[in-house]
């Protein structure tokens, strides 16, 4: 799980497919196995894949491997384009990753019924490894250990969590606390350790820099399926800064649901330390759905019962959660009546932002997902996908949805008083224009923009040109400033508009032209109008992406 420093806004970003999902490992897996992949996401959009991977095909001899991704999708060496994060002798299996905002990151996995972790940086010189593997679980190491998840916090300190078995028919979950530079908070920790089966833990971490926490001592919450009267259930447990237990554990199931099983959770936290778990209920024989429950920083149930995700006829399982910066939640899962992985999302309030979507690699079957959403309003869905037992790693970027973020139509209209000169404007302002001003001819629609202010989104502002009345200018924020200051021929009427800015790759790129014929009046197009420009009106001179729009 990564850290997420939330900002509960009352929009929400609806996110949706940026690309096709991608094949991430540079092998090909046609060995009988999975890949099991994990990711994250640092706050300027770089993501990593990490992944288990049979060395030439041999299923004894699995190494845990990564790759790094800048926020468009492409490969950051290191110097080649995977890490080789675990490849002694042996298998290494069940990589966790944790990325921290600055691009620290930490990979647990197991290796010879040992837990160990390795520390990496991303820079702008690529991916460097920060000191040596780390030995984890150092309490009984005659004992099998397996199954790390990690998380970490905004400073890089970071926790690790596991199942110990502690006897044939008794395993207990442990973690243990650690420093950035890798150095031990504390020993091995027992999060639960009753004389029942505890197993599937999950952890997140409260980015401890933010003095916002109403809780100051919670350092995070671990949640893991319990064997509870005859049940699995989800328990969870917090813990502090130092490692020591914040309470008693804690049934995250509500009463209604604890005589069926609930098992594989997953958990994810904010800046104020309130938290959600979302994990796999058994509803009936050969059916089983997603649920989750949202808690306070103090462990109080937010929701009386359940929320559920999806209750599709047949079996939904393995749900990984995250939260994005709005607050709104994120949950993946594997629906196994249609052999593909889907997504989900819900508001602050635990609402459904829309039906799920599909993850869909054509011509495969999907499965073993997670989710990991960035501060810069980002998302990964990654998965194993492939047929005949044989899987391979996959990813996919989702963005916010553009066509449910800029969602106001401007149209088009040419002043035919000054040819080569153009007004975008929206319904409302466009009806005037065509009873009142019949010189502006109606080109039909340009593009869709937002008229209200939301995160990323750029504000822009219209000037008309009072040497060319009836031209206009569209310009953000700090261009803006310099036409006051130095441009009084351009007169201010107010904010037109927000868009994503340049370069943001949310929405289309609209390209800025100015016609020399008439100096100081403008014209915004989409790509393939833009080409058109170029190869026949060298009149009209390209100055750059003024913005990105719906279309």
């Amino acid at each position: 799980m990564i850290y997420t420093d939330l900002a509960r806004e009352i929009n929400m970003v609806l996110f949706a497919p940026f690309n096709s999902p991608f094949k991430v490992n540079d092998n090909t897996i046609t060995a009988n196995a999975f890949s099991r992949p994990d990711v994250g996401m640092d706050s300027n959009g770089n993501f990593v894949v990490v992944w288990q991977e049979p060395f030439n095909n041999d299923i004894n001899d699995f190494d845990i491997r990564g790759t790094v991704f800048d926020p468009s999708g492409a490969e950051i060496p290191f110097p080649e384009s995977e890490i080789f994060i675990s490849s002694d002798v042996g298998s290494e299996f069940n990589p966790s990753i944790a990325v921290a905002p600055d691009g620290f990151f930490v990979v647990a996995y197991s290796r010879n019924d040992d837990i160990f972790a390795r520390r990496f940086n991303i820079t702008s010189d690529g991916i460097n490894q920060v000191g040596n593997e780390i030995l984890v679980a150092t309490f009984e190491q005659n004992k099998l250990q397996s199954f790390p998840q990690v998380a970490i916090d905004s400073e890089g300190d970071f926790s690790v969590v596991w199942t110990h078995q502690f006897e044939a028919d008794d395993s207990d979950i442990r973690g243990r606390l650690f420093n950035a530079d890798g150095s031990p908070i504390t020993d091995d920790i027992p999060i639960s350790s009753s004389f029942s089966n505890e197993s599937e833990s999950a952890v997140a971490s409260v980015p401890i820099s933010n003095n916002n926490n109403p809780n100051s001592d919670l350092a995070g919450v671990v949640s893991y399926t319990v064997d509870f009267n005859g049940n699995d259930t989800i328990f969870f447990r917090r813990f502090g800064n130092d490692g020591n237990q914040l309470g008693a554990e804690i049934n995250a199931v509500s009463e209604a649901n604890r005589d069926k099983n609930q098992t594989q959770s997953s958990i994810a936290i904010d800046s104020q330390g309130d938290f959600v778990i979302a994990w796999t209920h058994e509803f009936g024989e050969n059916d089983t759905d997603i649920h989750f429950r949202r808690f306070n920083s103090d462990g109080t149930a937010l929701d009386s019962t359940e929320i559920i995700v999806d209750s599709s006829l047949g079996n939904q399982n393995n749900p990984d959660v995250d939260l994005a910066p709005d607050g709104s939640i994120l949950i993946s899962y594997t629906d196994e009546s249609s052999n593909s992985v889907k997504y989900r999302q819900f508001n602050t309030n635990g609402e459904p932002l829309g039906d799920s979507a599909t993850f869909d690699v054509e011509g495969n079957q999907e499965t073993n997902s997670a989710i990991a959403v960035g501060t810069n309003n980002k998302a990964v869905v990654v998965a194993d996908a492939g047929n005949n037992n044989s899987f391979n790693p996959y990813g996919q970027i989702l963005t916010p949805d553009a066509s449910n973020t800029l969602n106001i139509p401007l149209n088009r209209f040419q002043n035919t008083n000054q040819p080569g000169t153009y007004l975008f404007a929206g319904e409302q302002e466009s009806q005037n224009i065509r009873q009142n001003f019949p010189n502006f001819v109606e080109e039909g629609f340009a593009f869709s923009v937002a008229e209200n202010p939301q995160d990323n989104l750029i504000r822009f502002n219209r000037f008309q040109n009072s040497d060319r009345p009836g031209t206009y200018l569209f310009a953000g924020e700090q261009e803006s400033q310099n036409i006051r200051q130095n441009f009084p021929n351009f007169i201010e009427e107010g904010v037109a508009f927000y868009a994503f800015g340049a370069g943001s790759n949310q929405a289309t790129p609209f390209y800025r032209f100015q016609n020399t014929d008439v100096p100081g009046t403008y014209l915004f197009v989409g790509d393939s109008e833009r080409q058109s420009i170029l190869q026949n009106f060298p009149n009209f001179v390209e100055e750059g992406i003024a913005f990105e729009a719906a279309t």
